[in-house]
């Protein structure tokens, strides 16, 4: 893979069935499939995108949803810049549980400066009836702590790159501020992440 100007971890959390998988794999691969398959622990995936002017590779992280799962999330969380949370517009429940989420993410990882990791709230398969109104979506967004939030369908490729985008900018705007630890500068860092992500790259999938 070439070089990027910058390069970042970005987790992706949520229940079950929301479309973590599918959103990964239509990012790196262009690729829909129709097929359900349980993440068991992570996956792992990158890919380069150009944000004004600067390239940034992008470190995915696709975590278990599982609830039994729960416990193992801090040691998956480590050294993450960003962080995708997935809801499915079909299932209110799971807009609750995206809540839940963005708790245990902010309650097991921060940047640098102590301040919680920019999240972005997905709202997923927009292709189909939804349960759940935009004003809720938006209303979870604003008075949760999530930065901003894009209504996609995987299926359909509509705002799955854009909403890749909308995170790098932001991290990349906090890293300008000084929040932000990018992954390649620290090189005991990078031992780290090196040995996790050789760990999770056995698991993956993509």
């Amino acid at each position: 893979m070439a070089h990027a100007d910058k390069e970042y971890k970005v987790i992706l959390v949520g229940d079950p069935a929301v479309g973590k998988t599918a959103f990964v794999r239509r990012f790196v691969t262009n690729q829909f499939d129709t097929g359900y398959r349980a993440t068991m622990g992570v996956e792992y995936s990158s890919k380069i995108v150009h944000v004004d002017g600067t390239s940034v590779k992008i470190n995915l992280w696709d975590i278990v949803g599982q609830e039994r799962f729960r416990s193992m999330t801090r040691s998956f969380y480590k050294m993450a810049s960003g962080a995708f949370i997935l809801c499915d517009v079909t299932q209110h429940d799971t807009l609750d549980q995206a809540i839940a989420w963005k708790r245990d993410v902010d309650e097991k990882v921060s940047l640098p400066s102590g301040k919680s990791l920019p999240c972005l709230l997905i709202a997923n398969k927009i292709d189909l009836e939804a349960q759940m109104t935009d004003d809720k979506i938006s209303s979870v967004a604003q008075t949760r702590g999530f930065y901003s939030f894009y209504k996609t369908s995987v299926k359909e490729n509509l705002n799955v790159e854009e909403s890749v985008i909308s995170l790098s900018r932001e991290m990349l705007r906090l890293d300008k501020a000084g929040a932000m630890l990018p992954v390649s500068s620290s090189s005991s860092n990078n031992l780290i992440l090196d040995s996790e992500q050789k760990s999770a790259g056995n698991s993956c999938n993509c």
